[in-house]
Parts: C-alpha cells; sequence; structure tokens
C-alpha cells in the first residue's frame, strides 16, 4: 500500500519537521493552523512545499462551513468598506489543560490564523496591521485591506467569567452582512477533507495552501513583534 497524502494534527513545531520530510518525499499536505511556531520555521516549511510541488491546504476549518460560504456570498453583494470580528475564548476553556504553544502564542497563535483569514476573505488581503492589548490577554487589531476598506479584530484567552464569542460583521454600501461563528452546523470538517481529496487526485492547487499560511504567519509575526 502506498500513501499519497498525510494530514496533520500535532503541534506547530513538530508540524515543521514531520511535513517539511512528507513534502520532500512527494506527500501531499493537510496542514493544521499555524504554519509554525514562528515565522522562521513557517517559512521553512513553505519553502519545502513550494520546492517540491505537493498539493497543500491549511486546516482553516472556517472556510469549508457551508454557513461561511453564503456569508461571503452577501458579503460581495453589500459592496463591503469595513467590518469587526470577535473571538472570546469562553471560560469553560479553562477546565482542561491548554497546550504549551496555544499559551505561548496567546490568540494571536491560535486563533488569529482564522480570524484573519475570514477577514481577508470578505474584505481584501491585509496589507497593513497595528496590535495593541496583551498576548497572554485581550489582543485588538487594528487593520487595512487592499483596495480600501478597514476592520478590526478583537481576540481573548479564556479567562474565568469569559462568555465566549465569535462573529463576524461586515458593513456595506448596500447593506450588512453578519455571521455567528458559534452556530456552525459541525460538517465544515467533511468539506476540507473532500477539498483537500479533489485537489489531490486532480493535483489542482488551492487558494489556502502553505503558501497562505505563510501570509497568515507574516501578519501574526508583525503583529506580534508590535505588543511586545
Amino acid at each position: 500500500m502506498t500513501c499519497d497524502a498525510l494530514a496533520f494534527a500535532v503541534s506547530p513545531d513538530a508540524q515543521v519537521e514531520l511535513a517539511a520530510q512528507a513534502a520532500r518525499a512527494g506527500k501531499a499536505l493537510l496542514l493544521e493552523k499555524p504554519l509554525g511556531p514562528d515565522l522562521a520555521s513557517a517559512r521553512r516549511l513553505a519553502d519545502a512545499v513550494a520546492e517540491s510541488g505537493v498539493i497543500s491546504i491549511m486546516a482553516l476549518i472556517l472556510r469549508f462551513a457551508p454557513e461561511v460560504q453564503v456569508f461571503l456570498d452577501e458579503v460581495r453583494r453589500i459592496r463591503p468598506v469595513g467590518g469587526s470580528a470577535v473571538w472570546i475564548s469562553g471560560a469553560h476553556n479553562l477546565a482542561t489543560p491548554r497546550s504549551p504553544w496555544r499559551v505561548a502564542g496567546g490568540p494571536l497563535l491560535d486563533v488569529g490564523p482564522h480570524v484573519l483569514d475570514l477577514l481577508e476573505a470578505a474584505l481584501g488581503p491585509i496589507v497593513k496591521i497595528r496590535a495593541h492589548g496583551r498576548p497572554s490577554g485581550w489582543t485588538g487589531l487594528l487593520l487595512d485591506h487592499a483596495g480600501g476598506a478597514v476592520s478590526e479584530a478583537s481576540l481573548c484567552v479564556p479567562l474565568p467569567h469569559n462568555r465566549a464569542e465569535r462573529f463576524v460583521r461586515i458593513v456595506g454600501e448596500d447593506g450588512v452582512a453578519e455571521i455567528d461563528l458559534m452556530n456552525l452546523a459541525g460538517d465544515a470538517f467533511d468539506h476540507l477533507v473532500g477539498a483537500f481529496a479533489e485537489a489531490v487526485r486532480t493535483n489542482t492547487p488551492h487558494p489556502l495552501d502553505a503558501a497562505h499560511g505563510l501570509h497568515l504567519q507574516e501578519l501574526i509575526e508583525t503583529a506580534q513583534q508590535q505588543l511586545s
């Protein structure tokens, strides 16, 4: 039996080493976010994927939820000018130990890839990012998008009295589009696996590939430097 593709569910530092080896062996990759624990290691993995020419997809699970696709279609219809995103981790997240890399990286490294990717999908590529707050608590981001749109994102780690909130609101010239990310049907993973299988079968590059993961990591690195 041969293996054509690998899916990763490991810490970012382990993913960098293992996935780079797999890419050099010609295996397609379903990669977790973030791509790596820091920008330098993420770039090593992205370079290995690019040099090998293998198919890769980042597990940016929200983008594969049907409700999110409907939301993005609505965003395009309203001619967006700006928006906001909130991701507050609930107090219930304190009930189980958090992975060391999540604690060290804070919400920026943990959920930042999801939030930044979704705001880019709605408003266009992020060309400038300004961060304030504390990486181990509440982090705020001000974002400029190509084409003139602007957005804000608020991220917070689990705290004893937090009520979990995850939503995106986009304002446009022709209306408002909103999505509650707490109330998705739960079949996004099936769509992700299906998209990965189709990309591997047809050898068709996917827009949410390792290069996109590196782009998100570059944004996160810029924000982390400002916070430090």
